[in-house]
């Protein structure tokens, strides 16, 4: 069984090395796998907003933008203390 964080890292990880070889397609897809799993893993996010943009989708692009921007305000604004 994979623990869910394991997990995010690991498509992370291998998306990032699939990017250096070159394969944008497959990078992308574990990223969204990654995404999938922990909706506010930034990394993940913030990866596949730089995919999407160097494959040319940039309105998706956009889109992971603004849910990078929301994953950073919730973790700026969320009470840590409760």
């Amino acid at each position: 069984m994979c623990v869910p964080h394991v997990c995010v890292c690991v498509c992370v990880s291998q998306g990032c090395v699939l990017v250096e070889k070159g394969d944008l397609e497959g990078a992308r897809q574990l990223f969204e796998e990654a995404a999938g799993i922990e909706p506010y893993c930034v990394e993940a996010l913030y990866n596949l907003g730089l995919v999407n943009m160097r494959i040319g989708d940039v309105p998706v692009s956009m889109l992971v933008c603004v849910c990078v921007c929301v994953c950073v305000w919730h973790c700026i604004t969320w009470d840590w203390s409760t």
